[in-house]
């Protein structure tokens, strides 16, 4: 795993066991400190308050990349790299996958990692006015060893050079170009789109 990771990861664990650890601290000290019946009132409180804070936050979390996406659908020729970046996030986490956004500097390449099934998935990001060169998939090569990933994808809205579909053709790098990302979105668009009746129902008899 890359160093990198490895300190996200690290930090992760590090706030929730600190968050474990002062609920079972508030806990013993409400048992041990004060009445039974006390201590059972501030239990039955304190315990569904944290499991809602943990809860909302997430759903907060989805929500963001929800709109996230619907924003990005609507205006996907019209964003910078950083939101191109950030809607690849909340595209891919809608298909199914695990994602997280690098760091802005120092990404080795990388803007985006994907996990699905046991595999990691180091995308690089670019969204140009003109076809991507090979540097992108020299980048993201590069990139997918730094992160120990299984595969290295390089996500565009536009095209690729002549140059870099020959070299992502040596090195195994996936090329996903403009049209190709449009479908993947109608894909995903409609993968939460209610489903509606394809006629309407009988009346009650």
């Amino acid at each position: 795993m890359a160093p990198g990771e490895q300190k996200k990861k690290k930090k992760r664990r590090r706030s929730k066991a600190i968050a474990v650890l002062l609920v079972l601290f508030l806990l013993w000290f409400t048992y041990t400190q004060v009445s039974s019946g006390l201590a059972f009132l501030v239990i039955i409180i304190l315990v569904p308050s944290l499991a809602a804070f943990f809860i909302l936050r997430r759903r907060r979390r989805s929500r963001a990349k929800r709109v996230l996406f619907e924003m990005g659908v609507q205006n996907l020729d019209q964003m910078d790299g950083i939101a191109f970046e950030h809607f690849l996030e909340a595209l891919f986490t809608r298909l199914g996958y695990e994602s997280e956004a690098t760091q802005a500097s120092g990404d080795y390449g990388v803007d985006v990692l994907l996990h699905k099934n046991g595999k990691r998935i180091a995308v690089q990001a670019k969204h140009y006015s003109s076809p991507v060169g090979l540097s992108a998939v020299q980048e993201a090569h590069t990139g997918t060893k730094y992160y120990e990933a299984d595969e290295a994808w390089v996500i565009t809205n536009n095209g690729f050079t002549k140059a870099a579909r020959e070299l992502a053709d040596k090195t195994g790098v996936r090329l996903i170009t403009g049209p190709e990302l449009r479908q993947i979105v109608a894909s995903a668009s409609r993968k939460r789109a209610p489903k509606k009746p394809d006629r309407e129902p009988p009346p009650p008899p």
